[in-house]
């Protein structure tokens, strides 16, 4: 009997581990099919789910950005400018290695006015990714 709990105790912990992440792929699934509906404030709350039991995985982090800006962009609230921000650069500290972050961060910061980061971070971009059309067009863009 006490080895029975002993080895129910020791699955506790692994099970949670492999659950965990499924049951944030799940959130995150139904939060994509509310944004592309447009209904930020329901999307918001499956992403930060999603978010909540992943915390590591970096493309959760940048939907809750998107969706910030999503937001930003309906009602021009500077706040929901700087979550996005705060969200995108969240991600790119999960995954230095990935332009995609880059490049977003960028295009946040040339929203917010912030030229100077805009261009550093998609000269970033640039440089890890360097046939990718889309940044480098960016790039022409947001070079000052």
């Amino acid at each position: 009997k006490i080895n029975f709990y002993i080895i129910a105790v020791c699955l506790i912990p692994l099970f949670a581990a492999v659950i965990k992440p499924l049951y944030a792929a799940q959130q995150y699934q139904k939060g994509i099919s509310f944004f592309t509906a447009q209904k930020y404030s329901v999307s918001y709350d499956y992403y930060l789910s999603a978010l909540n039991n992943d915390c590591l995985n970096p493309e959760y982090a940048s939907k809750m950005s998107d969706n910030y800006f999503a937001l930003y962009q309906t009602t021009k609230n500077d706040i929901n400018l700087n979550n996005a921000v705060e969200y995108e650069k969240y991600a790119l500290s999960l995954n230095r290695y990935n332009a995609k972050y880059y490049a977003q961060l960028a295009w946040l910061y040339n929203f917010s006015g912030e030229k100077e980061l805009a261009s550093e971070y998609i000269s970033k971009a640039v440089e890890i990714d360097k046939f990718n059309e889309l940044y480098l067009q960016a790039y022409g863009e947001l070079i000052y």
